[in-house]
Parts: structure tokens; sequence; C-alpha cells
């Protein structure tokens, strides 16, 4: 399946904060936590407000200056990282 249409979702147990423009987000299953800078944590809150990738990523392409190409990558990156975290879980 392509990884932009597949669903996403904060995985159980993971709660996220504001914190100085960062993004702060705790596993408390781990008790690990993983800052995200002003974009990343825009990416997440739009995963979590679509639920989809290929919507966020349309998002993203209105709010940023930046080629398809490049915001696709940096997106599906966040959610490989977020994932091997086990902050974010796919979803159906």
């Amino acid at each position: 399946m392509n990884s932009l249409l597949r669903g996403v979702r904060p995985s159980e147990g993971v709660i996220a904060t504001c914190l100085d423009g960062d993004t702060i987000l705790l596993n408390t299953r781990t008790g690990r936590y993983f800052v995200l800078d002003e974009v990343g944590g825009r990416m997440w809150n739009l995963l979590l407000q679509h639920g989809r990738p290929e919507s966020v990523l349309v998002a993203l392409k209105v709010e940023y200056d930046a080629p398809e190409d490049e915001v696709e990558r940096d997106l599906l990156n966040l959610i490989a990282e977020l994932e091997r975290n086990g902050l974010l879980s796919s979803s159906s």
C-alpha cells in the first residue's frame, strides 16, 4: 500500500504538549520522549487532524513554499521515525 494512503494515529500511551514552539511527545510505556521542531510539530498536528499522510501533504504544500517531493520525503521520514520510536501506529 502507498505510504501516503494508509491511516496513522498516535500509539497508545503517547501524550503530546507544546513548549517554546517545540512539540514534546512522551511514550508513557517506555518513558522515552521525542522533541519535534515547529515544522515537525505541525506535521504531527496535521496527522492527528487528518489521520492520513496524503491529506497532510496537501495541507503542507499550501502552508510551506518548498518542493513537493521534499515535503513528502520529510513527512514520510518523520512518520517512519515516529513509528520506530513507538509514537505512531497504523490505523485502519
